[in-house]
Protein backbone atom coordinates (compact mmCIF):
# COMPACT_ATOMS: atom_id res chain seq x y z
CA UNK A 1 0.00 0.00 0.00
CA UNK A 2 2.78 2.19 -0.05
CA UNK A 3 2.15 3.36 -3.40
CA UNK A 4 -1.24 4.53 -2.70
CA UNK A 5 -2.73 8.09 -3.48
CA UNK A 6 -6.34 8.74 -1.12
CA UNK A 7 -9.07 10.78 -1.89
CA UNK A 8 -11.58 12.15 0.36
CA UNK A 9 -14.69 13.77 -0.84
CA UNK A 10 -17.40 15.05 1.61
CA UNK A 11 -20.12 16.20 -0.14
CA UNK A 12 -23.46 17.10 2.03
CA UNK A 13 -22.84 14.77 5.02
CA UNK A 14 -21.86 11.51 2.90
CA UNK A 15 -18.13 10.24 2.82
CA UNK A 16 -16.89 8.68 -0.87
CA UNK A 17 -13.37 7.24 0.03
CA UNK A 18 -11.10 6.00 -3.10
CA UNK A 19 -7.74 4.70 -2.82
CA UNK A 20 -5.36 4.11 -6.11
CA UNK A 21 -1.60 2.94 -6.66
CA UNK A 22 -0.07 5.47 -8.51
CA UNK A 23 -0.99 5.69 -12.43
CA UNK A 24 1.15 4.57 -14.37
CA UNK A 25 0.91 5.59 -18.39
CA UNK A 26 -0.47 3.41 -20.62
CA UNK A 27 1.32 4.63 -23.91
CA UNK A 28 4.86 4.15 -21.67
CA UNK A 29 4.14 0.63 -20.76
CA UNK A 30 3.18 -0.18 -24.45
CA UNK A 31 6.06 2.05 -26.18
CA UNK A 32 8.61 0.30 -23.99
CA UNK A 33 6.91 -3.49 -24.38
CA UNK A 34 7.37 -2.09 -28.12
CA UNK A 35 11.04 -1.70 -27.87
CA UNK A 36 11.69 -4.65 -25.91
CA UNK A 37 9.17 -6.99 -24.46
CA UNK A 38 9.01 -7.40 -20.85
CA UNK A 39 10.10 -3.79 -19.94
CA UNK A 40 6.60 -2.40 -19.79
CA UNK A 41 5.97 -4.76 -16.71
CA UNK A 42 9.00 -3.62 -15.21
CA UNK A 43 7.98 0.06 -15.71
CA UNK A 44 4.73 -1.00 -14.16
CA UNK A 45 6.27 -2.46 -11.69
CA UNK A 46 6.12 -6.49 -12.50
CA UNK A 47 9.69 -6.96 -12.20
CA UNK A 48 9.30 -11.07 -12.02
CA UNK A 49 6.98 -10.99 -15.17
CA UNK A 50 9.36 -8.63 -16.73
CA UNK A 51 12.18 -9.98 -16.25
CA UNK A 52 10.80 -13.24 -17.75
CA UNK A 53 9.41 -11.66 -20.88
CA UNK A 54 13.12 -10.13 -21.37
CA UNK A 55 14.92 -13.48 -20.57
CA UNK A 56 12.25 -15.02 -22.83
CA UNK A 57 12.65 -12.75 -25.48
CA UNK A 58 16.70 -12.92 -25.22
CA UNK A 59 16.85 -16.49 -25.67
CA UNK A 60 14.47 -17.49 -28.69
CA UNK A 61 16.01 -14.61 -30.18
CA UNK A 62 19.42 -15.60 -29.65
CA UNK A 63 18.96 -19.17 -30.65
CA UNK A 64 17.35 -18.70 -33.94
CA UNK A 65 20.63 -17.63 -34.99
CA UNK A 66 20.05 -13.88 -35.85
CA UNK A 67 22.13 -11.74 -34.07
CA UNK A 68 25.21 -14.18 -35.66
CA UNK A 69 24.03 -13.24 -38.91
CA UNK A 70 23.36 -9.93 -38.28
CA UNK A 71 27.49 -10.01 -37.35
CA UNK A 72 27.84 -11.73 -39.97
CA UNK A 73 26.46 -9.31 -42.25
CA UNK A 74 27.81 -6.40 -40.83
CA UNK A 75 31.53 -7.84 -40.75
CA UNK A 76 31.22 -8.48 -44.24
CA UNK A 77 33.05 -11.90 -43.91
CA UNK A 78 33.81 -14.41 -46.81
CA UNK A 79 32.04 -17.63 -46.53
CA UNK A 80 29.24 -19.69 -46.18
CA UNK A 81 25.90 -17.51 -44.93
CA UNK A 82 24.68 -17.99 -41.49
CA UNK A 83 21.03 -20.19 -41.29
CA UNK A 84 18.38 -18.34 -39.24
CA UNK A 85 15.67 -20.26 -37.76
CA UNK A 86 12.45 -18.34 -38.86
CA UNK A 87 9.69 -20.45 -36.84
CA UNK A 88 11.61 -18.73 -33.69
CA UNK A 89 11.66 -15.64 -35.21
CA UNK A 90 8.03 -15.91 -35.40
CA UNK A 91 7.80 -17.26 -32.18
CA UNK A 92 9.09 -14.13 -30.74
CA UNK A 93 6.70 -12.18 -32.84
CA UNK A 94 4.06 -14.18 -31.33
CA UNK A 95 5.37 -13.15 -27.38
CA UNK A 96 5.99 -9.65 -28.56
CA UNK A 97 1.78 -9.61 -29.61
CA UNK A 98 1.16 -11.40 -26.16
CA UNK A 99 3.32 -9.25 -24.42
CA UNK A 100 1.67 -5.46 -25.79
CA UNK A 101 -1.58 -7.44 -24.45
CA UNK A 102 -0.53 -8.16 -21.45
CA UNK A 103 1.04 -4.74 -20.81
CA UNK A 104 -2.09 -3.01 -21.40
CA UNK A 105 -4.11 -4.98 -19.58
CA UNK A 106 -2.20 -4.66 -16.56
CA UNK A 107 -1.60 -0.79 -16.63
CA UNK A 108 -5.60 -0.61 -16.72
CA UNK A 109 -6.04 -2.99 -13.71
CA UNK A 110 -3.68 -0.95 -11.63
CA UNK A 111 -5.07 2.06 -12.72
CA UNK A 112 -8.36 1.03 -11.39
CA UNK A 113 -9.46 2.11 -7.95
CA UNK A 114 -8.91 -0.69 -5.34
CA UNK A 115 -11.94 0.11 -3.20
CA UNK A 116 -14.52 2.33 -2.40
CA UNK A 117 -16.57 3.24 0.68
CA UNK A 118 -19.70 5.05 0.76
CA UNK A 119 -20.89 6.38 3.87
CA UNK A 120 -24.85 7.79 3.48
Amino acid sequence: MGNTLSTLVYRSGDVVRMAYRRRKSAFWAFLLSLIWPGIGQIYAGRFIRGFLFVVVQAAIIGFSGLPAALLHMFNQTSGAELAVDQRLLVGAGVILLYNLYDVLRLVARLNRPRYTERFY
